[in-house]
C-alpha cells in the first residue's frame, strides 16, 4: 500500500509524519517506574490485560491522567479475579464502559476458524467456553461449584431405573422480558449418585409458566414430586394446578442461597453428581457456566436455586449447619 513514507517506525514508536501522533510500546507484565514517561498520553491500550499484575495496574492507572485521556483494555478472563476483570467489570468505575466481543461478532469470521470452532466444541467443550466464549478457563478459589468435579454421562449408559425421580422448579417474580428466568429440572437418584436428565429454561409469563409444568409433567411421569419454590409466582402456580398436577409441593427455601449451595457442595466434590453430554444436550454449557462461576460473578441463578433446591431434597442435607456456619 505504499504507507511507510507517512510514518517513522523505531523499535519502540511509530510516529505519523502529517500528524505527529505516536504509537509507543510498552510491555506491561513486568513494569517499572518508567511507565510514567507516558502520562501524556491520549489512549493507552493493554492487550492480553488478565496477565497484567494489580501492582501494575497500580502504577499504570494514575499514569494516564492527563484531562480527557482513557484506558482500554482487551482480554480473555483467565481467573473470575484477575485485576483487570475485577476493576473493569465486577466492581467499575462509573465512567468505565464493558462490553463482551466475541466472535459472533465478527462479520468477516473465516470458514477456516468456524470448522476449528466446532471442532473445539465437539472435543473439549470446557477449553471451548474460555476460547471462543470468554469464559474463565481455570477453577476459582471463590466458587462453590468447581468444573474440575463435574462427572458427565451418556443417555444411552443412565441406569434402567431410580430410586427416586423429581422435578425441581424455580420461578420468576414478573412476566416475560424484565424478569429472571423459568427453570424446571428433572433430577434422578441411584444410591449415592444423582443425575440431571433435564431442564426447561426461558423467560415467561404466567401462563407460559403453567404449560412448562404441565409438559415437563407429561414428559417425565414417574418424576411424581414436584418441588415448586414457595416465592414469587409459586404459590399462584401452586394454586392453579394442585387439582390438575399431582405431586405437587410449596418448598419454603431455608437460609441463603450460598448456604443452600455450600450444603450440596460435597455431593459434587465426591463425583455423584452427574450431568449430560453436552452432544445430547447443547443446553448444558449455560448450566454450567452458571454454577461454576456461582457466588462470585453468575449473572443469574435460577439453574443453581432449581438444583440446589432438588439436591438438598434427595440427600437430606443439613441446612441448617450450613446457614449458622456462614453467619
Amino acid at each position: 500500500m505504499e504507507l511507510s513514507k507517512y510514518f517513522r517506525i523505531t523499535k519502540e514508536t511509530i510516529e505519523s509524519r502529517v500528524t505527529g501522533s505516536e504509537f509507543a510500546f510498552k510491555g506491561l507484565r513486568h513494569i517499572g517506574q518508567d511507565i510514567k514517561s507516558h502520562e501524556g498520553a491520549d489512549i493507552c491500550w493493554v492487550e492480553e490485560a488478565h496477565s497484567v499484575s494489580e501492582e501494575s495496574w497500580n502504577i499504570l492507572r494514575p499514569t494516564i491522567r492527563k484531562p480527557g485521556s482513557e484506558i482500554w483494555a482487551s482480554w480473555n478472563p483467565y481467573k473470575l479475579k484477575d485485576p483487570v476483570h475485577e476493576f473493569m467489570v465486577n466492581n467499575p468505575a462509573p465512567d468505565c464502559y464493558a462490553a463482551k466481543v466475541g466472535w459472533q461478532d465478527n462479520p468477516w469470521f473465516p470458514e477456516v476458524l468456524e470448522a476449528e470452532r466446532q471442532d473445539m466444541l465437539r472435543k473439549n467443550p470446557k477449553l471451548y467456553r474460555h476460547v471462543w466464549d470468554g469464559e474463565p478457563l481455570v477453577d476459582d478459589e471463590l466458587v462453590i461449584f468447581r468444573e474440575s468435579c463435574i462427572r458427565f454421562y451418556n443417555p444411552s449408559e443412565l441406569p434402567e431405573r431410580f430410586e427416586e425421580v423429581i422435578q425441581s422448579w424455580d420461578l420468576a417474580f414478573k412476566d416475560k422480558q424484565e424478569s429472571d428466568f423459568v427453570v424446571g429440572q428433572v433430577w434422578g437418584k441411584l444410591k449415592a449418585n444423582y443425575y440431571l436428565l433435564d431442564q426447561v429454561r426461558g423467560r415467561m409469563s404466567f401462563t407460559e409458566t403453567i404449560r412448562a409444568i404441565l409438559a415437563l409433567s407429561r414428559k417425565w411421569p414417574k418424576a411424581y414430586a414436584k418441588l415448586i419454590e414457595d416465592k414469587a409466582n409459586g404459590p399462584a402456580v401452586l394454586d392453579a394446578l394442585r387439582n390438575e398436577v399431582s405431586g405437587l409441593r410449596g418448598i419454603e427455601p431455608y437460609g441463603s442461597k450460598v448456604a443452600r449451595a455450600h450444603a450440596v457442595s460435597a455431593l459434587w466434590e465426591a463425583g455423584n453428581v452427574h450431568l449430560p453430554m453436552a452432544a445430547y444436550c447443547p443446553w448444558i454449557g449455560d448450566f454450567i457456566a452458571e454454577i461454576t462461576s456461582f457466588p462470585v460473578q453468575a449473572e443469574h441463578d435460577d439453574q443453581v436455586d432449581a438444583m440446589t433446591q432438588a439436591l438438598n431434597e434427595m440427600d437430606g442435607s443439613s441446612l441448617a449447619v450450613w446457614d449458622n456456619y456462614l453467619k
